[in-house]
């Protein structure tokens, strides 16, 4: 039985069958009212925020790991940016990491990323033409958990050197 919440007003406003709906529908507001609430609050403490980590090689070593490589040190889920012209090589050596871009900024040097296999659940390309031609080598294995665009302006190039994983698809851009 469907009950209309929103009863025609008869002359009979001290009915008793009225007040019963008047008083069942703002229950029932209430109480979707709560769960509403309930929901949302759940939801903003189970959802993390994503941090921008940018590379800046400022560590005793060229791991992933050491936080004086980065402005902010890599939480999983976060975006990478790998900026600048010290310690192009490095290391990830962080497990199970899932970064959700790759971009290199495009005054960075030629970078070579390798270690640990990293989910990749964004994009992966520059953030601008580079001022000269620069290569950007990712040499890690990706499991790539979304369609991908790769992005390569005029003077940038991407080599994959590591192994690939999806059933998504791709796209190049630039």
């Amino acid at each position: 039985m469907k009950t209309n919440c929103n009863p025609v007003r008869s002359t009979q406003r001290t009915s008793i069958a009225h007040k019963m709906i008047t008083l069942f529908c703002e229950r029932r507001l209430a109480l979707s009212c709560a769960l509403v609430l309930v929901f949302l609050a759940g939801y903003a403490v189970t959802a993390k925020a994503q941090t921008t980590s940018t590379w800046t090689g400022g560590g005793a070593d060229d791991d992933w790991s050491t936080s004086g490589n980065w402005n902010t040190a890599p939480s999983s889920p976060g975006a990478l940016i790998f900026a600048g012209t010290t310690k192009l090589s490095n290391n990830n050596d962080l497990s199970g990491f899932t970064a959700s871009s790759i971009t290199f900024d495009a005054a960075a040097g030629a970078f070579v990323l390798g270690g640990n296999t990293i989910t990749l659940s964004g994009n992966l390309g520059f953030n601008g033409n580079p001022a000269a031609p620069v290569t950007q080598t990712v040499n890690l294995a990706m499991d790539w958990t979304a369609s991908e665009t790769i992005n390569t302006p005029t003077n940038g190039d991407l080599a994959l050197g590591g192994d690939i994983t999806s059933g998504n698809d791709v796209f190049k851009t630039g």
